[in-house]
């Protein structure tokens, strides 16, 4: 058999088939896969983000580097008297002071007080009253609203005047709420007729004076006067020391929140060879 171009004789028929490009029975070759696309996203997506950041970050440092952007500050801690503010507090006792006026914080008696009452009570033993502005009968003027008045004579050692008066409050002194009272002993030695009186003649006088006008003050507040007498025997060694004959006077405070203060504001004088005196004052007011 002549051979043709491109024959080898080693090759068979099925060879020679394949060799023209013709498919070998029972064997068929895969069909052509399109060619694969590269997906596009990431190389957008990436540099867009890239360019995020460094726009991010450049412009973070101008405005901070800027002149006239101030530093966020840090909130202040809250100060005593803001915590005081918001910290619930305990309702006062029973006849505890009340402000004097609604937008002040200056303290008075409650209005079921009633000094007038008291003081009539103290005319009824048979001391002398005044009112503001009044002449006593020695020539003095009267400043307190009301003010009452006794004098004595303690055998042949000295004399002794007392006195008794209520202030309101000082942006109202007609009418307004009663801002304190006042309790007040002089003792008064005439030496040239041998008379003689110590610091302790208007401290006892003082104390004796106490429980009289304490009855009349809280007649109708049992509490309040129980209270008014226990502070009072607390105050007592103190109003008898150096320390309660000082214009500061010592101080003691009852549970209601009334303040007992011994003092002596006008200390002692003396006129020569003619007399010699000394006093001690007792005022009652709403703790401050």
């Amino acid at each position: 058999m002549p051979t043709q171009p491109g024959w080898n004789q080693q090759w068979g028929p099925h060879e020679q088939q394949r060799w023209h490009g013709q498919p070998v029975q029972g064997w068929q070759p895969p069909p052509p896969q399109p060619p694969k696309k590269r997906k596009k996203w990431p190389f957008i997506v990436v540099p867009i983000v890239a360019l995020l950041l460094v726009f991010a970050v450049v412009r973070g440092s101008y405005e901070l580097s800027r002149p006239d952007i101030e530093p966020i500050a840090e909130a202040p801690a809250p100060t005593a008297e803001q915590i005081e503010e918001t910290t619930p507090t305990a309702p006062p006792p029973p006849g505890a002071p009340v402000r004097c006026q609604p937008d002040l914080v200056l303290l008075c008696f409650p209005d079921d007080y009633d000094p007038d009452a008291t003081m009539d009570a103290i005319a009824a033993a048979g001391w002398t009253c005044y009112r503001k502005d009044d002449r006593t009968e020695a020539g003095n003027l009267v400043f307190e609203a009301r003010r009452c008045e006794v004098q004595e004579q303690v055998g042949q050692q000295y004399g002794a005047y007392t006195s008794h008066g209520y202030e309101r409050d000082f942006l109202n002194k007609e009418t307004g709420k009663l801002e304190s009272f006042t309790l007040s002993v002089n003792t008064i030695a005439a030496l040239q007729r041998g008379e003689h009186t110590t610091p302790e003649d208007s401290t006892r006088k003082l104390f004796g004076f106490f429980d009289f006008a304490a009855e009349r003050i809280w007649f109708d507040k049992p509490d309040q006067l129980r209270e008014a007498k226990e502070a009072f025997e607390r105050l007592k060694p103190q109003c008898a020391s150096p320390a309660g004959r000082t214009i500061e006077g010592a101080t003691v405070t009852t549970p209601s929140g009334y303040e007992l203060n011994c003092s002596a504001p006008g200390g002692s004088w003396q006129v020569g060879d003619q007399s010699k005196s000394y006093q001690q004052t007792l005022t009652i007011k709403p703790a401050t």
